[in-house]
């Protein structure tokens, strides 16, 4: 089962983040994010109140409900950091970068009780060399492009979103979902998200103006493709292996950089297709 709902995380994340990477180099990051919490928090809720699952919350250890918070905050700078690296940077470069936060937490599971065959291994080592080749050694082995800006821009970001991700996947995984299970955690996730953005927006100014006619199916697609690979995700963590299902999910990257290539046309230096190539077939690898 883990599996299946593994790829069915890939799949709302990819065509999501597809659609993410566009609005936000209109909507810009911020109000992307924000918007996109709407219709996971509408449906998630109206689930909640008819099948009476928020009574959870009053059976579990508080620990776990604050511990829930605590990676609904990093989940939610993880994903401001690759709605970032979309904005600003290729989504066919910093797409699979994110993606590897499928290694950290494979790794993170393994020194939480989770074992890893062999083939696992090399494939957690395939996406960190992967991930290197595309951000770093790109330009230490290829120095005629380090004026290709346009190659390199939002690694940084994509990078701190792979490792928010991995850390929060793993939080999620071991620490938060045996108690809460695989719906309530993705509420308090979106619930947390639009209040905390809410508030820096009154703090800084930040504009939340609302999107044009034309902008909101995408941002209401956005949210439910991005809700459903949560909850997949999530759940799935319940009914199997947490390196297994996070892995799987991280194939996300290659629906969007498939999408970006054929309708965005897309192009990179050889040399970060061997980077991207690595980390996909590290990710396949782990998850076998």
């Amino acid at each position: 089962m883990e599996i299946i709902l593994g790829l069915t995380a890939a799949l709302g994340w990819g065509g999501g983040d597809f659609l993410a990477g566009q609005l936000s180099r209109r909507l810009g990051s911020f109000r992307t994010l924000f918007f996109a919490q709407i219709i996971g928090i509408l449906a998630l809720g109206v689930y909640i109140a008819v099948t009476g699952e928020y009574v959870t919350l009053t059976r579990v250890p508080a620990e776990a409900i604050i511990v829930a918070f605590v990676a609904a905050l990093l989940n939610m700078l993880g994903a401001y950091c690759l709605y970032r690296a979309f904005e600003i940077g290729l989504m066919a470069v910093v797409s699979p970068i994110c993606a590897s936060y499928g290694a950290l937490t494979a790794i993170l599971a393994f020194f939480s009780g989770e074992r890893l065959p062999a083939i696992r291994v090399i494939g957690v080592a395939a996406a960190v060399i992967g991930v290197l080749l595309t951000a770093s050694l790109l330009t230490l082995f290829n120095p005629d492009v380090l004026h290709q800006r346009s190659l390199r821009r939002g690694i940084g970001w994509a990078l701190a979103g792979a490792l928010l991700y991995g850390v929060v996947f793993w939080v999620f995984g071991f620490a938060v979902t045996p108690y809460l299970g695989g719906i309530l955690p993705v509420f308090l996730n979106r619930s947390t998200t639009f209040v905390v953005l809410f508030v820096v927006s009154l703090l800084t100014g930040a504009s939340l103006a609302v999107p044009r006619k034309h902008e909101i199916a995408p941002v209401l697609t956005i949210g439910v493709l991005d809700t459903i690979a949560y909850v997949a995700l999530l759940s799935g963590s319940v009914a199997g292996a947490v390196s297994i299902v996070t892995v799987l999910s991280s194939l996300y990257t290659t629906v969007t950089v498939v999408l970006a290539a054929f309708l965005l046309h897309e192009r990179l230096h050889p040399s970060q297709w061997i980077g991207v190539g690595l980390i996909l077939s590290g990710i396949v690898l782990v998850g076998m």
